[in-house]
């Protein structure tokens, strides 16, 4: 085997570190052809679902593989697979009008992400939305409507292109079981990259540019995506993005436009359409160590102001921050976030703009030394509205603890009150009606892993969860910004007062009895269904 490193140093005076280390490339010897597959088959029992789907007993098999084509290239794929063994998502209250994203946890998924993905991603958020986690390719959305028949990646480098190419086959349960297909491809050569995405009548595409300069103390990047659906609804999305990376003071400065009708949520994660967008964050990072702090940082990571496509005014925030990193490796931070009162589209659901009142938010969190074997950390939120009494309380304490060299577990709680004053409850016609919810939840998260063997490891996971909604002081909009008692027995629509009681927990034993071969064996329960799974896998080849 062969290496190589270039013989470019490392500037010292640089930010961003890890982004200026030499390059290390070890090729693999030409003509290489490797080969896995490992099938597999599963049992499974399910008890007190509501869905005569998942009652009863059922076996299925499939498989997972894997071939290398030459030295520079590889064919990943699975038919019928199996996730029984992925934790399940934590139990949420989404008060809002949009999707709540939800991180992968699919090993098929995981592995060799990066290659498909095209950053698109800022850390802008308001109480409405946030841009974090926009992507044009989201791979939840894989095996959403029903299962996952087959799917495969195709990944490597070639004459300085590092390409991927994604493609799946899901039976669609809201359409009679039709088979539904979709492709992601991805193209990245030097500083340029491309990207498209497909599923039906669905179609994304775009390109991003980067380049540094000023000897890589600065980035500027651009990226731009355009989008059609079936009903020739075309839109487009773009951005422009400057980055200061080193010395003590970094920033960004970024520009961003959605359309109305721009839309990647088939394949992607998108929450925010019709904006304009200034934004920018800032940091400064300090590192003289004394006897008490070794490092300190302040900044911004949410400041700008938005419009809509037509240039009404959307959300104005400013954002401020401190860290401190201690001598004993403990880390805290104090945030204070500030949001004037603007006017919202989304609010009512599609009905008119609302005008919400100006938001103050304080958040602190401090977190031990990670370093020991029993570490802590605690999350606390306050936030507070003017005019219509909305407030917020959260307080999230955890706890990680490595009792030996085979034990490590954690418990942690988040306890959680909020009081929205105009929550959107309905409307008739063109009567838009909002409540005062009271919203209380509490929710326990417990994990742990136990290693018998290296070959031999049991891990537990379960939150217990509760929340209930509490409406009161209705309301109805009878003039722009103007609400009007209500009694909201005459409306006849259904109380929107809820309550959730929810327990997902997972059991899952997992023994490798050959390399890469498996024996796994999952219990889950979620207070409904009662399910056990055993799976057998065995690799072949590699």
């Amino acid at each position: 085997m062969a290496s190589r490193r270039t013989g470019r140093r490392a500037n010292r005076a640089f930010g961003g570190v890890v982004s200026h280390f030499n390059d290390l490339r070890l090729p693999a010897p030409p003509g290489v052809h490797r080969l896995e597959v490992t099938p597999y088959t599963a049992s499974q029992r399910a008890e007190g679902s509501t869905s005569q789907r998942a009652q009863g007993s059922t076996q299925r098999a499939g498989a997972d593989f894997r071939v290398g084509l030459g030295s520079n290239f590889s064919l990943t794929g699975t038919v019928k697979p199996d996730f029984g063994q992925v934790e399940a998502d934590p139990s949420q209250v989404n008060l809002s009008a949009f999707e709540l994203f939800q991180t992968e946890g699919r090993p098929f998924f995981l592995e060799g992400a990066d290659v498909f993905q095209m950053p698109t991603g800022i850390s802008f958020a308001t109480r409405e939305t946030s841009f974090a986690d926009e992507a044009p390719f989201y791979s939840r959305r894989i095996g959403r409507s029903g299962d996952i028949g087959a799917a495969a990646k195709l990944s490597g480098q070639t004459s300085g292109w590092t390409v991927g190419l994604f493609t799946s086959s899901t039976r669609d349960d809201n359409r009679n079981g039709a088979l539904q297909q979709a492709t992601v491809a991805r193209a990245i050569h030097g500083d340029t990259g491309f990207f498209f995405a497909n599923q039906g009548d669905a179609t994304i595409g775009g390109a991003d540019i980067r380049r540094r300069f000023d000897g890589g103390r600065y980035e500027w990047r651009t990226w731009a995506l355009a989008s059609r659906d079936g009903s020739s609804r075309d839109g487009a999305s773009g951005e422009a993005h400057l980055t200061r990376l080193s010395g003590n003071l970094t920033w960004d400065l970024i520009g961003r436009a959605v359309s109305p009708r721009f839309d990647m949520n088939t394949l992607g994660f998108q929450r925010n359409t019709d904006w304009l967008l200034l934004a920018g964050t800032w940091r400064y990072d300090r590192s003289r160590p004394g006897k008490t702090i070794r490092n300190w940082t302040i900044g911004s990571n949410s400041l700008g102001a938005g419009w809509t496509w037509h240039g009404q005014p959307r959300n104005r925030v400013a954002d401020f921050y401190g860290t401190i990193d201690t001598n004993h490796y403990w880390t805290m931070t104090l945030r204070a976030t500030h949001e004037l009162a603007s006017p919202s589209n989304t609010w009512l659901r599609g009905g008119p703009t609302l005008r919400l009142p100006q938001r103050t938010a304080l958040a602190f969190s401090v977190v031990t030394d990670q370093r020991r074997p029993t570490y802590a950390s605690l999350d606390a939120r306050v936030s507070h509205e003017d005019v219509d009494g909305s407030h917020s309380v959260s307080l999230t304490p955890l706890l990680n603890v490595r009792s030996s060299k085979r034990l490590q577990w954690s418990i942690g709680t988040t306890v959680e009150k909020d009081v929205v004053g105009w929550q959107y409850v309905g409307h008739l016609g063109n009567d838009y009606i909002v409540g005062r919810v009271h919203q209380d939840t509490v929710a326990f998260t417990v994990r742990g892993d136990y290693i018998f063997t290296p070959q031999l490891s049991l891990q537990w996971y379960a939150q217990p969860f509760r929340s209930r909604g509490r409406y009161d002081a209705f309301q109805h909009l009878t003039a722009p910004n103007t609400f009007t008692p209500l009694d909201f027995a005459t409306t006849g629509l259904a109380s929107p007062d809820g309550y959730e009681h929810l327990r997902n927990e997972d059991v899952v034993l997992r023994w490798e009895y050959r390399p890469g071969s498996f024996f796994t064996t999952v219990w889950t329960n979620d207070r409904v269904t009662n399910i056990v799974l055993v799976k057998v896998s065995r690799r072949f080849g590699g």
